[in-house]
């Protein structure tokens, strides 16, 4: 049985802060560690007659793609990703940090820094995130 805290926010952020309409295609971004608003906002989203487009981070995922990626993979652009936000009548509109980190007092910054989204070109990126 889902938390009604879960399903109020849900209710929020569908009904309300992104006013979900028919036909509307709303991106969802969170990480796995959000499932349960996660599944809440999906099926506020379809309940509206949106279509969901569900977009799932895993931990460190951005943090071990710009630590293990060579030149080649730091340029690429995942075409999954190309062009879809263009498409979104609703993007995820949620402000701050991305993934979740595990806390370490000898790095300086904020969980997720170097960001979660799709791999793009690494002039992209924080100084800090950048290979090399």
């Amino acid at each position: 049985m889902p938390d009604a805290r879960v399903e109020r926010l849900a209710d929020v952020l569908v009904g309300y802060s992104a006013d979900v309409r028919p036909g509307e295609l709303v991106s969802i971004e969170g990480s796995l560690l959000a499932t349960p608003l996660l599944v809440e906002i999906y099926r506020r989203i379809v309940r509206a007659g949106g279509h969901p487009l569900p977009r799932i981070r895993v931990t460190r995922q951005a943090e071990l793609f710009y630590a293990l990626a060579n030149d080649e993979q730091l340029d690429w652009v995942n075409p999954s990703f190309s062009g879809v936000n263009e498409h979104v009548d609703r993007p995820d509109h949620r402000r701050g940090g991305g993934e979740y980190e595990e806390p370490d007092e000898r790095r300086s910054g904020t969980a997720g820094s170097c960001g979660p989204g799709p791999p793009g070109p690494a002039a992209a990126l924080p100084r800090a995130c950048r290979r090399g």
